[in-house]
């Protein structure tokens, strides 16, 4: 099975698989990176991680999904220890209080104010703390 066929099977990204071989190892690739939120008109929220979060909204902003919809405010916070273990956190606590979720990281039904929080939380704990 491809990372691609086993992605779609679990409904992640490809990205997401990579990421988490790499945490296997080593966490330089997934350290010093940001955790970030965009919001969309259309009520979506998305969730990630990246190196580069202004690239990852423009990409965001063309997904089918969205409708053309713009993003209507966006937050990125530069994260301390593995910013993947930050991100998954992120994820299951948006997914546990959501109303609606697409694939893995897009969130309907939650206030951007609460996620931005929760994020800044996760990305500026110490390593040891993760």
């Amino acid at each position: 099975m491809s990372v691609k066929e086993i992605a779609a099977h679990f409904d992640v990204t490809v990205a997401a698989i990579y990421a988490f071989a790499d945490v296997g190892r080593s966490n330089r690739s997934v350290q010093d990176k940001f955790l970030y939120v965009a919001e969309f008109a259309n009520g979506f929220l998305k969730i990630g991680y990246s190196d580069n979060p202004a690239a990852r909204y423009a990409a965001h902003a063309r997904c089918p999904w969205v409708k053309g919809a713009p993003i209507v405010r966006r937050f990125a916070v530069r994260c301390k220890g593995n910013t993947y273990a930050a991100e998954m956190e992120l994820t299951r606590d948006c997914a546990a209080v959501a109303l609606e979720r697409f694939r893995m990281e897009w969130f309907k039904g939650l206030r951007f104010d609460d996620v931005c929080e929760r994020a800044a939380t996760l990305a500026t704990r110490s390593p040891q703390e993760a």
